[in-house]
């Protein structure tokens, strides 16, 4: 029988807008909606993936992407990070689109 997994929303704020996507389940670690994990980030585009597989399938779609990886790392971007900045989730999303 398959599970069903509950979600909540979490909206990231700053002083320009507004930005809504489902959490994983349990709320994002770490107490701040302005970063994620990169396991956090890939579990919201890969829900039924493992965790290793979802970030493989995120590290994938972030270098596919063109031009997305060079503007990441001019925002601090290093792929053995393991917290994006809002900003690199916001490039992220520009790039890939909500989750």
């Amino acid at each position: 029988m398959p599970t069903k997994t509950m979600t909540k929303t979490i909206t990231i704020m700053n002083t320009n807008d507004v930005c809504k996507f489902p959490s994983i389940e349990g709320g994002v670690r770490g107490g701040s909606p302005s970063s994620l994990t990169k396991s956090e980030l890939a579990q919201l585009y890969f829900p039924g993936a493992p965790r290793s597989s979802a970030l493989r399938l995120l590290h994938k779609y972030i270098t596919s992407a063109h031009g997305l990886l060079p503007a990441l790392e001019r925002v601090g971007y290093q792929r053995a990070s393991r917290r994006l900045t809002r900003r690199q989730v916001q490039l992220i999303f520009e790039y890939l689109g909500e989750p």
